[in-house]
């Protein structure tokens, strides 16, 4: 990883990303019989956390790589993440407002106001429980991801190998946990008693308890640039033997009950961190291949349009049009149906959205950099 390329396995694990994403909001709506698809479909919400892993790593690669030839790398950097995430973010505030209204849902028991509005417009929703996840679905991810990108310039200067990474890593799961049980019961005391609930999920999807998460990218960013680790990766056979015990620890945390040391995004982290190593290895064609890569390509746009579209699907494939069937076989086929469908139409208006919205947002940014600082020859001082 020493020259600014593009990886194709890193798109192929975002797309396996989403199809996580996807799968457990599937599973919400169609509440799989069979206890393992179910299972295995409430796993698919970690998915989110293999796109943080992606995002450090390769934001990583991308600010080491450019900052030598640029003159204002941190600003270069802001504009180019605000023009990649803002207009089709802002779009969909829009979109989903006029989707679902501003009345009281599970994530705003009192309703959405212009200030939940503004907040999230603004990034900053991910600081307060009735804003966090109230206005765009799935929006608390992108609250963490934009305040990651706060701190990156900061974090890539000062953790420069793995072992400054992963020491951090540690401190920041103890942080985490502190944090989690002390807003506890700063928040029991502060939000009204409608808005109790929210506590729990909140502190677990806020910014610091998915920091370790990111600084696990580090870990894995300086872990590729090793020759060490590449060649202990580098051996016959080991690639395929570290990407089964990768999805076999992915199955085995999906179906065990047992209660974590560490919380279960952190667990997830770790195994995806394994998986990401291996394909940079090896990127086997089962996982790295073009229909995969290219879900990857759109995989924002998905992610923000597959709301809408199960939204959609759920009108025309009801429960009701499999009941003449086995309780077990309906129930997976109406899982499968629905998964199929919205997947279909998600890619239709994400391919829209990737380019008419995504890639003229991306070329501005690179436009705006373009005009306010040209890159300096390599190897000017």
């Amino acid at each position: 990883m020493t020259q600014l390329t593009h990886y194709r396995f890193i798109d192929a694990l975002r797309g396996f990303a989403f199809l996580g994403v996807l799968s457990t909001h599937v599973g919400g709506l169609t509440h799989p019989v069979s206890k393992t698809l179910a299972n295995l479909a409430d796993a698919g919400q970690y998915g989110v956390q293999l796109f943080f892993l992606l995002s450090a790593v390769t934001l990583l690669r991308s600010f080491a790589l450019r900052s030598p030839e640029e003159n204002f790398p941190v600003r270069n950097f802001f504009i180019r993440r605000l023009f990649r995430i803002a207009p089709l973010f802002w779009l969909g505030i829009v979109f989903y407002v006029w989707l679902f209204g501003c009345g009281p849902d599970v994530y705003a028991p009192n309703g959405i106001g212009v200030w939940h509005i503004a907040s999230t417009a603004s990034f900053l929703h991910g600081w307060y429980p009735t804003t966090i996840n109230s206005v765009v679905p799935g929006g608390w991810s992108i609250a963490v991801e934009m305040t990651f990108y706060l701190c990156l310039p900061y974090l890539a200067g000062r953790l420069t190998s793995a072992w400054a990474a992963g020491s951090v890593f540690l401190y920041s799961l103890l942080a985490a946990a502190v944090l989690f049980f002390t807003m506890d019961t700063v928040l029991l005391r502060w939000l009204p008693p409608q808005d109790d609930q929210l506590i729990p999920w909140f502190l677990t999807m806020w910014f610091p308890s998915q920091l370790p998460v990111f600084l696990l990218g580090f870990v894995v960013y300086h872990a590729l640039r090793h020759d060490t680790v590449m060649q202990f990766l580098a051996v016959p056979g080991r690639p395929a033997l570290l990407a089964c015990a990768a999805v076999y620890g992915v199955v085995a945390l999906s179906s065990s009950t047992a209660g974590l040391l560490i919380p279960n995004h952190v667990f997830y982290s770790l195994v995806f961190a394994l998986g990401i190593m291996v394909l940079a290895a090896r990127p086997f064609p089962v996982v790295v291949n073009p229909l995969t890569c290219g879900l990857g390509v759109i995989s924002f746009s998905c992610y923000l349009t597959h709301f809408a579209a199960l939204k959609l699907t759920a009108q025309f494939i009801l429960p009701a049009q499999f009941a003449r069937m086995p309780p077990s076989m309906a129930s997976f086929l109406y899982f499968a149906a629905v998964w199929l469908a919205t997947l279909a139409l998600t890619i239709a208006l994400s391919a829209l959205t990737y380019w008419t919205i995504e890639k003229p947002g991306i070329y501005l940014g690179n436009r705006i950099i373009r005009r306010w600082e040209p890159l300096r020859p390599r190897g000017a001082a």
